[in-house]
């Protein structure tokens, strides 16, 4: 009932899971929050987020940015942007992927300075800047016409796929190591 948006369907079964005694785990949590996110019901996302902490389920990285994704795209930028900094303040939790959705959240709204903090903050917690990195900040800067930086992303995107090509040509990498750059070469040519 979750992914369908389907909030009363979803919250009678997870009532009838607490009356039958059974704990909400992080997948019924997950469900909620997206059936709430789904029906427009955002502000709700952030009480699951409260009552998980308080029922001792430890929300995950996909929790909090379902929840700030759905905050912003329904106009709570605020609220995403402290859901965000909540996430990205517990150490080892967010992922590249929570980073890229809250640089495209900044985007869409026209922050490219925030757009560009957060994707320090991404790059000093390890993750290096992938395709959808650069696809988002050149559609943000394309969005305000500054195509000098537009032109300055395309080349750092090209350099990264030059990166790339060198691994999988590197006969001393492991298969591991190759298969991943296959894979983010892949991701980079559809901005080629």
């Amino acid at each position: 009932y979750g992914r369908s948006a389907q909030l009363t369907s979803a919250l009678r079964v997870a009532n009838r899971m607490r009356e039958a005694n059974i704990p909400w785990d992080q997948w019924t949590y997950f469900h909620l929050i997206n059936a709430v996110v789904g029906s427009g019901q955002v502000e709700l996302s952030l009480r699951l987020l409260a009552k998980m902490r308080k029922d001792g389920v430890r929300p995950t990285a996909s929790h909090y940015t379902l929840a700030f994704v759905g905050l912003a795209q329904a106009g709570f930028y605020e609220d995403a942007a402290r859901v965000f900094r909540r996430l990205a303040s517990i150490r080892g939790l967010a992922t590249r992927f929570s980073y890229n959705m809250m640089i495209s959240v900044n985007t869409r709204r026209g922050e490219m300075e925030a757009a560009e903090e957060t994707c320090r903050e991404m790059e000093e917690e390890g993750f290096d800047m992938d395709a959808m990195t650069f696809r988002t900040l050149m559609e943000g800067y394309t969005n305000k016409r500054d195509y000098f930086k537009v032109v300055e992303l395309w080349r750092r995107c090209q350099q990264c796929r030059s990166r790339f090509e060198a691994v999988i040509r590197d006969p001393l990498v492991t298969g591991a190591a190759r298969f991943e750059a296959f894979q983010r070469l892949n991701d980079a040519q559809a901005i080629s």
